[in-house]
């Protein structure tokens, strides 16, 4: 708990290091930055009482300013309120939320990448897993070109969260999250990014707690965020046709290839689709368009339970073991 305790105060330096300078504000890009933050936080789960005070819509908002401000190469993209907001609400404090976010962002920051490389290659996989699991829902979509699954976008990105109601979707990014498998930081978590700019540095140099030792430390391992990023606006990732990910249609991933060796997700993002296969596959009329639609309307509608009890069977069906005989979503033992 020391450690945490420092990480938290730490974040309360670097975020009252640019919410007090008015030098700092009053640049076009932080003022650019902390307009469109706001205006995300500001239609984000405001169903959620907890969401419309004006307190926690603050401690929302200064933490998505903070990390985008001190992680440039990241920066701040449409949707990350959406996975802030959870840590935010079950937290129930800023600066731990800060904390865990920068951990989640150690592993999904890079499905932010303007290039959207890393999405290509799920969309790959998912297309993959369906043409297994369900060939005549498949060919129904291949039919009427909606095949590429890019309706599953917001899915992949945001780790399901906006798929269900809040309270359900809590329970979703759970065991999702719980699933994965351990990956601690080298050292010690950074709140900031290695290398900033000079002005960040010295931002950084007064605010960061002196004389620190580091944690224990590890083999340093491949950090997928390294890779070089483009200097772009913030935003969605663009996704190109011909983004280096060639697919064979007879061959099956592993499962350790699988959502880069973590598959849960993307047999929840499969089970939302195969849970609606006798509605699409009535529908005689409909194009690539009406099947996002139909999508795309089912936001914040599904059920959790239900999801992941198909997910779970999903899963078995492809790991060529038993159907698991419960339907009760808080049974679910997970063998990744």
């Amino acid at each position: 708990m020391s450690y945490i305790r420092e990480l938290c105060a730490e974040y309360v330096k670097l975020r009252d290091a640019w919410l007090s300078s008015a030098a700092i504000r009053e640049q076009e890009e932080m003022a650019a930055l902390e307009h469109a933050v706001r205006k995300d936080v500001m239609r984000t789960d405001r169903t959620m009482s907890f969401f419309t005070r004006e307190k926690n819509s603050n401690a929302l908002a200064n933490l998505l300013v903070t990390f985008a401000y001190y992680h440039p190469r990241i920066g701040y993209c449409q949707g990350m309120s959406d996975l802030a907001a959870p840590l935010l609400y079950t937290m129930g404090d800023e600066a731990q939320a800060y904390v865990c976010f920068c951990a989640l962002m150690r592993r999904v920051g890079c499905r932010f990448a303007p290039d959207g490389f890393l999405l290509q290659t799920y969309f790959a996989t998912l297309r993959a897993l369906l043409r297994r699991c369900d060939n005549d829902l498949w060919t129904k979509l291949e039919s009427v070109g909606a095949d590429g699954l890019l309706f599953t976008f917001r899915w992949l990105l945001l780790e399901c969260k906006r798929e269900f109601p809040f309270e359900e979707a809590l329970q979703v990014l759970e065991v999702i999250w719980a699933s994965e498998e351990a990956n601690p930081p080298d050292t010690e978590l950074p709140l900031v990014e290695p290398q900033l700019d000079g002005q960040r540095h010295a931002l950084y140099a007064v605010v960061r707690a002196p004389g620190r030792k580091p944690r224990r430390s590890r083999e340093p391992s491949p950090d997928p965020e390294e890779k070089e990023r483009t200097p772009e606006e913030p935003g969605a990732p663009q996704l190109n046709e011909d983004s280096g990910v060639h697919e064979d249609p007879m061959q099956q991933p592993t499962m350790e290839e699988i959502g880069q060796g973590v598959p849960l997700l993307m047999f929840v993002c499969l089970a939302l689709i195969v849970v609606h296969r006798d509605t699409v596959l009535q529908q005689r009329h409909w194009d690539a368009d009406d099947i996002a639609i139909f999508f795309d309307r089912k936001v914040r509608s599904h059920c959790a339970q239900r999801v992941l009890a198909l997910a779970r069977s999903l899963f078995a069906e492809c790991e060529n073991r038993p159907v698991p005989e419960t339907d009760e979503a808080d049974s679910l033992e997970w063998s990744l």
